[in-house]
């Protein structure tokens, strides 16, 4: 696939739901990246709009309904949301493509959203499917693109990847969220169920919306990436609403910490004279910031013995 068409811009999306139909059945979650700059993501959990649920959906993503209905993101929001993400990572110049694996189902869950809710779809009326576009690489059967057919090898060799992200974000580039997140996928596969659940609860806690830290910082940096269209305002005001999250769902001196570092952070992008690269006092306000939710995740994940065992390997 060439993902550097000058007049497309790839988006991978895919999506959780509560079924199989959104006639019926609530989206629960959307991840989207670039295809060219898979850094360069958006993900948003969202209100369930009924109490309409397959339990087997649900067992698939682990998302919890009770969560959802207490944290998630209206509906009508996310969708603006997404849709401001997409304009902010497609230039005027390209159109956005929607690719996804099995695309019929979650451009059709995405599709209806955006009409329902804003009454357009960014994406258009076509998506590309990447079973059917394997099909045509590779000469193969539709029954060959099945997860089922994925083999015991395949199933290592994914764990063997997701290991080498978990030593990245435990060791390099250190980041105890995003390990999280794949050791709970590392677990899962390998029938460490206690310590697959532990982690999806951790995600599940109201502090969990100190992962949503990492977006901000994402944000801050996508913003200073050359061509960015992305403003100071715009970071400004997700900051402002990341600290009203933080006042709502913790308290104590956790909420007191987190709050003063984000203020901070703040009040040094404020001060930035321009966008070319971040200033001293706000590169440091970014770091501390950074510090709090890593400390989080490693105080959590270090209190249960055999996740600290199996952290302590990579080392």
């Amino acid at each position: 696939m060439n993902t550097t068409s000058f007049d497309e811009a790839y988006i991978s999306v895919d999506v959780e739901t509560a079924g199989p139909s959104p006639s019926r059945y609530s989206l629960l979650s959307i991840g989207a990246c670039l295809v060219s700059q898979p850094q360069r993501s958006f993900y948003i959990e969202l209100q369930p709009v009924n109490d309409e649920m397959l339990p087997e959906a649900f067992a698939i993503h682990g998302l919890s309904i009770e969560t959802l209905l207490d944290k998630g993101v209206p509906p009508a929001e996310a969708m603006a949301l997404f849709e401001s993400w997409l304009k902010e990572v497609v230039p005027e110049s390209q159109a956005p493509v929607f690719v996804a694996f099995n695309a019929p189902f979650d451009w059709m869950f995405v599709s209806a959203y955006f009409h329902r809710y804003l009454g357009r779809n960014p994406f258009g009326h076509g998506a590309l499917d990447i079973k059917a576009y394997y099909m045509g690489s590779t000469g193969s059967s539709w029954k060959e693109t099945s997860m089922r057919n994925v083999s015991p090898d395949a199933l290592d060799d994914y764990v063997t990847q997701l290991e080498k992200e978990i030593y990245k974000y435990l060791i390099k580039d250190i980041n105890y969220g995003k390990a999280a997140k794949r050791m709970y996928n590392v677990f899962r596969l390998t029938g460490r169920y206690h310590e697959a659940a532990f982690l999806r609860e951790l995600f599940d806690e109201p502090t969990t919306m100190l992962y949503q830290v990492w977006s901000l910082i994402k944000t801050i940096d996508d913003s200073f990436f050359p061509g960015s269209q992305i403003s100071i305002d715009h970071v400004l005001s997700q900051t402002d609403q990341l600290i009203f999250s933080v006042i709502e769902a913790l308290e104590g001196d956790q909420e007191t910490e987190i709050v003063r570092h984000l203020l901070a952070l703040r009040d040094s992008l404020n001060r930035q004279e321009s966008t070319e690269h971040l200033s001293a006092e706000a590169e440091a306000a970014r770091e501390h910031v950074i510090n709090i939710v890593n400390n989080f995740f490693y105080e959590k994940m270090n209190s249960i013995p055999n996740i600290k065992s199996y952290m302590d390997e990579f080392h």
